[in-house]
């Protein structure tokens, strides 16, 4: 009998692990302003999956990088983006629905503004215990990301547009 292959990036737990730190971290800033909406979840969630295009979208923005390991800089998913991911918005829906459902995190509406994330109380612990190798480096990841914070979506887009399209050329 033959054991199904799993591709370990597309591992339930894995995701709403990865998705819940960056709605723990850069969910609200210092002044409780909501940051992470639907768009913005896809987007920070893409940059974190794909550590080389982080540290691209990083530098279009005139921001620091961060050192990358061999296996991050030189793997074939980060010398050839999978840009179907992208566009994929179901799965981030699905992802974000999960959380909801475990109550990890709460959905906010703000008028004339839409649907916001944050982390629940159980989110937050959640989140302390995610310590392993793989989600320290996530969260070195995302620490980077609160410097756009205050980027708007628009511009956010199409820096992520200009680096897919340059990479395709």
């Amino acid at each position: 009998m033959a054991l199904p292959y799993i591709i370990p990036d597309d591992e339930l737990d894995l995701n709403l692990g990865i998705l819940l730190l960056i709605i723990a971290s850069i969910g609200e800033t210092a002044r409780k302003r909501l940051v992470i909406n639907n768009e913005i979840a896809h987007i920070f969630f893409f940059l974190v999956k794909n550590p080389a295009l982080l540290n691209k979208f990083l530098y279009e923005l005139e921001k620091p990088g961060l050192p990358l390991l061999p296996t991050e800089a030189f793997s074939v998913a980060s010398l050839s983006t999978d840009d179907a991911v992208y566009y994929d918005r179901k799965s981030m829906r699905f992802l974000l629905s999960s959380l909801t459902q475990r109550k990890l995190i709460e959905i906010v509406y703000l008028p004339q503004k839409g649907f916001y994330y944050k982390a629940s109380e159980l989110g937050m612990e959640t989140t302390s215990k995610l310590d392993s190798a793989y989600f320290q480096r996530t969260k070195d990841f995302i620490d980077h990301l609160k410097k756009v914070q205050s980027i708007s979506l628009k511009n956010m887009i199409n820096v992520i547009n200009r680096i897919l399209k340059s990479e395709l050329e």
